[in-house]
């Protein structure tokens, strides 16, 4: 565990490092976004990369790996802090999400809408490659702790299990165009397979209603 930048760069610029072909793997960086309540605890995310571009520790790095849990403003808004640091120091890193997801301590329903959002997202601010926490809940249902699994500690399919399938199915093979405004509060996230158009559409202001046409 590094907590601080330069035991992070010293460790990279060993002499053995350097000699050694098998390639130094770092753990994730937690996500602690600028606007975060433990900015005054810990460095923010961001400031840390930063300064491991100043010291020339980025050298030794491949990809930039983090994990991220929270609201959907709080995960579009560090992801795109994590692109702006890395377009800022070149930008020939990838940026990886190796663990993120939602619970389903409210609801079934609230777990299974919200990892398809947040799924989407990472497509949004150019994630190259994501991996969702978890496929199996770690503890026996009933349990007083936060399960973030597709299936139950039984293996009972929950909710999240069918939204998430329908997202891959939908999408799988397809390419990321972007995302536009229909309206106040409600975004367009649109893919292309095969020439046609798949648009995720969700509102962020309560329930909304938008015409069909032209999807």
């Amino acid at each position: 565990c590094f907590s601080k930048k330069e035991k992070f760069v010293d460790y990279l610029q060993l002499d053995q490092i350097s000699k050694d072909s098998k390639k130094v793997i770092a753990g994730a960086l937690a996500g602690i976004a600028d606007e975060s309540e433990y900015v005054d605890l810990y460095m923010k995310t961001s400031t840390f990369i930063d300064n491991l571009f100043l010291n020339n520790g980025m050298d030794k790095v491949n990809n930039i790996s983090f994990h991220k849990y929270g609201s959907d403003t709080y995960f579009y808004d560090f992801s795109n802090s994590m692109n702006r640091v890395n377009n800022q120091n070149g930008g020939f890193n990838y940026l990886l999400e190796t663990e993120y997801g939602t619970t389903n301590a409210q609801s079934e329903d609230y777990q299974a809408k919200y990892q398809i959002r947040q799924s989407v997202l990472l497509d949004d601010t150019n994630i190259e490659k994501s991996f969702l926490y978890c496929f199996k809940d770690t503890a026996k249902k009933g349990t007083n702790s936060k399960q973030f699994g597709l299936i139950d500690s039984d293996g009972n399919i929950k909710k999240s299990y069918f939204s998430m399938k329908e997202l891959f199915k939908n999408t799988n093979g397809s390419e990321y165009i972007g995302s536009f405004p229909l309206e106040d509060g409600i975004n367009a996230y649109v893919y292309d397979k095969d020439g046609q158009p798949i648009a995720i559409i969700w509102s962020t202001d309560g329930e909304k209603t938008i015409p069909y046409s032209g999807f």
